[in-house]
């Protein structure tokens, strides 16, 4: 589309269908790409980096609304996908989330069309076919919704099972005598989940498992405010924030127990009842511990089932085998047959489960007790009491029943049985995973999950026993949260983590997130080691029950995004893809070289952010670091050799350890050892006094104080305290670690160093998190290397040229804009991928270049004015070069497409008029009188030049743009530096641009919430952040726009 014929248009509307659009978006990327393709490149490392194979590129969450879809549809949007740019895709049975909290029926016939059902599998299979078609990779959920759960009978064995306890009170003096009490069928801390998890149903079967009494040493009553925000499958504690909209006090009793007393009485009951007279005066407390079915499921029903897979899915025991064995039966039983197997051995990619999201006043499964027994060489029974304390529980928020109970005496109030207790539920919760990953493997598949995900589960643990674990940015919003996913991870040696990338639960909606703001999720991700990618999500396309334009809309309009070709974007999306893509195989490609390992204490999922203070102060100081839990120590690859520990993998420099923090008493003799291989260790604050779990002989409380204080006197060179965070640097450069890039400017960007199996290069991917600055870093190599920058937005190698080198090391600057990224390759060889780095180097430069390209081996400067540059060989090299100033074209020609339903608002059919607006300058389309306009913005102007070579700046780019230079699409634009030389297609006289942006939905939407709907629920009733009142987003190019003329200058 030329800026002739856009003009031509006039202001007359235009609607075609999106598909129109779609299609002939798809044939120029496809015929852009096969033209890359016909490249000749050196080798197959930079054939896969111009255009990525599909392990490496992102995949989607499929939602299928449920099996009554259209199978062509379905197909289409799968077709789509592959278009797009899409390696592959989750096929996620949604059913509105499980429909934990119904307002009438399902949208359509469950019993017909549920999970499990011949429709069900009639639709799976297409998926299939469809995934062969396009040589895509699938995955699919275990389960309904979020996998957690499975058709089967009611209260049958490997259905999920749980502790819940009654108490009662004895007065002093007093005695019980009577039926044991019972515990309710919703404990009162289920209300802080019920918002999108199911409520626990009626139990048929209640199995007394344990009787136990103790004295009260004391009790504290306490009104405890407790403020929650409750959306999606997010539960947050938000007492610090003035815009909470849940905010109850509860009341709350901490009773302390005086630990001699505690005694199991479980066989004075009989018969249901109990006669009990306490052996001594004071208050007593009387404790009966039920072990029962949660009766909790993952997925709703039809109202009136027909059949066991009418009624719904029940969560599953996931600390069992037999948990595991409901699911793969059912999958086995109803969904798998010789033929779609078969196929799934070629294009599957994963069995996944996402977050773990059910509840249980205490997680149990029926051989616990035995099991802890076994593991932990005592018995729990009598300590049960104190396992209800809050930290057990989904999201180690509210305690169970409203009250806390301790251990009295001055003991660490039962710390230390909770300890062996999340300890025992992680090593069961690996049987379950066990299963899971032996049957994904006899299919020809892996196993992914999110492990522990809200869980008392040691996170640390159980990443290393998943096939690719798999996080989100939506639990883990920053760096350092994410650190403590992909440590265990790398010292796991794991080649690929995952991540649910760009949900969003606070302050969100659909049809709002721009590619930009998905692709910081990315870029965060990606400088932590996560370097696979799950978009959340692509949700079925066509028309469904109760549904309306733009498009069945999973989580009712307030999780973002919906990755389809309902969005303006979609066409476009595939230059993003690619950038993702590229990023991943680098990351894939290599190992990670990480600097500090801090060993985290924190045994449940619950995680903690380190100070920002800290995270800056060692970013700005170039370091890197991570977060390892102690079982990692007992990895393989948790040795010594030359100073790093896990050599093999992140070969960490020093490990930092938090004095406040309780270990495992086995960890000493591990850090023993490393001290003795000269490794170095700093202790935060003090040397740790606390043993974590139940200290039992050969442990030692005084003995592991003791080695502990020990070890910094014992080893004063390489074992330092640090008082404080402020400290740490300094105790690191006492005992001699640097970082492996320094920064020295005072500007810095976070770094992750990623070195080649064959030890030929090694990557250092760069993320600008502040805003627009230069950083100037040094970098210590294992040798002589040679840089070269490696451009994942077009897959274009080229050599550095401007840095220094002193001997191994090489000092550079670079300038990222905020949010912007690169990477940087240290080859062994000159030649690297068909480029040669020249013989010298630019080691200063003065005004007036813009930059170099080294071709043939000579180093060419873009110069617009006088200046000089100095060389490595010491030459000064004087710049003679005289340039047209910059100019910023200011009168366009736009013709917008406006995105909007048909007249039949029903239809999930997009039409597209289009408005022209002729000789403008660059303002929001609101200032065009569409404030309600989503679409595609096609801006035209013409401009002159001298000579061909000019750079040309688009300033900031709200979501998606591609630019045409006379007739020629230009290569893929950075969404965070959208600069571009357009010197190949640029030509001396009058040159035609057009710049195409597209929009994101919100405008059209919000507009229109009222009467926009999902499965019957209207955008505006479901999120008030889409109400029509809502201020319109100021779309458009809003440049400036600016041409930049340069004269092109041999230096060297």
């Amino acid at each position: 589309m030329t800026s002739t014929n856009l003009a031509n248009k006039g202001v007359i509307t235009v609607a075609m269908s999106y598909m129109q659009v779609f299609e002939a978006v798809a044939i120029a990327i496809v015929t852009c790409v096969m033209n890359a393709q016909a490249v000749t490149t050196k080798d197959d490392t930079q054939s896969a980096f111009l255009n990525p194979p599909n392990a490496y590129r992102p995949t989607v969450r499929y939602w299928l609304p449920d099996a009554s879809i259209s199978m062509d549809v379905l197909q289409s949007d799968i077709d789509d996908l592959a278009k797009a740019g899409m390696g592959g895709f989750e096929f996620l049975p949604f059913y509105l989330y499980g429909l934990p909290n119904p307002n009438g029926p399902p949208p359509t016939d469950w019993n017909k069309f549920g999970y499990g059902t011949p429709a069900y599998k009639r639709v799976f299979n297409a998926a299939i076919e469809a995934s062969e078609k396009n040589k895509l990779l699938m995955s699919f959920a275990i389960g309904a919704n979020q996998g957690q759960g499975s058709p089967a009978k009611m209260e049958s064995k490997g259905l999920a099972k749980e502790l819940a306890l009654a108490s009662v009170v004895v007065p002093s003096g007093g005695k019980f005598s009577g039926n044991l009490p019972l515990p309710p069928d919703q404990a009162l801390g289920e209300m802080t989940v019920t918002s999108f998890m199911h409520k626990t149903e009626h139990r048929i079967e209640q199995k007394l498992v344990a009787v136990v009494a103790a004295k009260i040493e004391r009790g504290k009553f306490t009104n405890a405010p407790l403020v929650l925000l409750l959306m999606g499958n997010c539960v947050v504690d938000i007492s610090n924030y003035s815009n909470s909209f849940l905010s109850t006090s509860i009341p709350m009793n901490n009773t302390y127990l005086d630990e001699s007393s505690l005694v199991v009485i479980t066989s004075k009951v009989k018969d249901g009842k109990l006669d009990y007279q306490p052996p001594s005066s004071g208050n007593w407390q009387i404790f009966a511990f039920y072990e029962r079915y949660t009766n909790q499921k993952s997925c709703t029903g039809a109202p009136i089932p027909d059949s066991i897979i009418g009624n719904g899915s029940w969560v599953v025991d996931h600390f069992s085998k037999s948990g595991a064995q409901v699911t793969t039966d059912f999958i086995d039983e109803n969904i798998l047959d010789s033929s779609n197997q078969k196929a799934l051995a070629n294009i599957g990619q994963y069995a996944w489960e996402d977050s773990m999201e059910m509840y249980a006043p205490a997680f149990w499964t029926p051989d616990f007790l035995a099991e802890f027994r076994a593991r932990r060489k005592y018995d729990l029974t009598k300590y049960l009491p104190v396992l209800f304390n809050g930290d057990n529980v989904w999201g180690q928020i509210l305690p169970p029943y409203g009250n806390r109970t301790y251990i009295g005496g001055g003991s660490d109030g039962g710390q230390g049985v909770n300890d062996d207790y999340r300890t025992t539920l992680t090593e069961l919760n690996q049987r379950y995973i066990q299963h899971m990953q032996d049957w994904s493997h006899q299919k020809g598949l892996e196993f992914s999950n999110q492990p522990a995900y809200n869980l008392p589960i040691d996170m640390a643990a159980q990443i290393p026993f998943v096939d690719t674990p798999e996080t989100e940015s939506l639990g883990f919003p920053t760096i350092d949260l994410l650190r403590r996913f992909t440590g265990p991870a790398h010292m796991a040696q794991k080649t690929v983590i995952s991540s649910e990338t760009g949900a969003l639960t606070v302050n969100s909606s659909a049809y709002s997130q721009t590619i930009p703001e998905l692709l910081v999720f990315v870029n965060e991700q990606l400088v932590t080691g996560v370097n696979m990618f799950v978009l959340h999500g692509t949700p079925y396309s066509g028309d469904y029950s109760q549904t309306t334009w733009p498009s069945y809309t999973p989580f009712f309009y307030n999780v973002p995004e919906m990755h389809s070709r309902c969005l303006p974007a979609w066409g476009s999306y595939k230059y993003s893809m690619d950038y993702i893509a590229r990023n991943s195989l680098i990351s894939q490609t290599g190992t990670a070289r990480i600097d500090l390992a801090f060993l985290n204490d924190a045994m449940a999922f619950g995680l903690k952010s380190a100070p920002i203070e800290l995270t800056t102060e060692l970013a700005s100081a170039g370091f890197s670091y991570e977060y390892i839990g102690p079982t990692n120590l007992d990895l393989k690859s948790a040795n010594v050799q030359n100073k790093l520990l896990s050599p093999q993998g992140p070969a960490f420099r020093a490990l930092v350890i938090d004095g406040e923090g309780a270990y495992p008493y086995e960890v000493l003799s591990k850090l023993e050892g490393y001290a003795n291989d000269g490794f170095p260790i700093v202790f935060l604050n003090s040397v740790p006094t606390n043993v974590s779990g139940a200290c039992l002989p050969p442990c030692n409380v005084k003995n592991f104080q003791m080695r502990f204080k020990k070890l910094v006197s014992q080893y004063p060179d390489t074992v330092k305290i640090a008082s404080s965070y402020s400290t740490i640097l300094r105790a690191l450069s006492m005992v001699g670690v640097k970082p492996r890039i320094a920064f020295t400017n005072g500007s810095w960007y976070h770094s992750l160093w990623k070195s080649a199996q064959d030890s030929k290069v090694d990557y250092v991917y760069f993320y600008n998190i502040n805003q627009t600055a230069e950083a100037t870093f040094t970098i210590e190599l294992p040798e002589i290397r040679y840089p070269f920058k490696l451009n994942a937005w077009t897959g274009a190698y080229s050599p550095i040229v401007d840095f220094k080198r002193d001997r191994a090391k090489i000092i550079m600057t670079i300038a990222l804009p905020k949010d912007a990224t690169t990477i940087i390759a240290f080859a062994k060889n000159q030649v690297f991928n068909g480029q040669r780095s020249p013989e010298v180097s630019v080691v200063k430069t003065g005004e007036n270049i813009l930059g170099f390209d080294c071709k043939n081996g000579m180093i060419i400067a873009k110069a617009t004015g006088d200046s000089s540059v100095t060389l490595s060989t010491g030459d000064e090299i004087t710049v003679r070069a005289k340039a047209n100033a910059p100019s910023t074209l200011q009168k366009w020609d736009v013709v917008i497409e406006d995105w909007h339903p048909t007249s039949n608002i029903s239809s999930t059919v997009t039409e597209i008029t289009n408005h022209t607006i002729l000789e403008t300058e660059l303002k929001p389309w609101t200032e065009y009188n569409l404030p309600n306009v989503s679409g595609i913005g096609h801006y035209s102007t013409s401009f002159t030049l001298s000579t061909v070579d000019a750079i040309l700046s688009l300033g900031p780019i709200q979501n998606t743009v591609r630019v045409y230079l006379n007739g020629h699409e230009l290569p893929p634009v950075d969404l965070f530096n959208a600069v571009i030389d357009i010197s190949k297609y640029s030509r001396v006289g009058v040159n035609q641009l057009q710049i195409d942006v597209s929009t994101t939905l919100f405008n059209a939407a919000k507009s229109r919430s009222s009467t926009i709907k999902t499965a019957g629920t209207p955008a505006s009733l479901a999120n008030p952040r889409l109400a029509e009142s809502v201020p319109s987003v100021k779309y458009g190019l809003l440049g400036p726009v600016t041409i930049t003329p340069y004269k092109p200058t041999r230096v060297a």
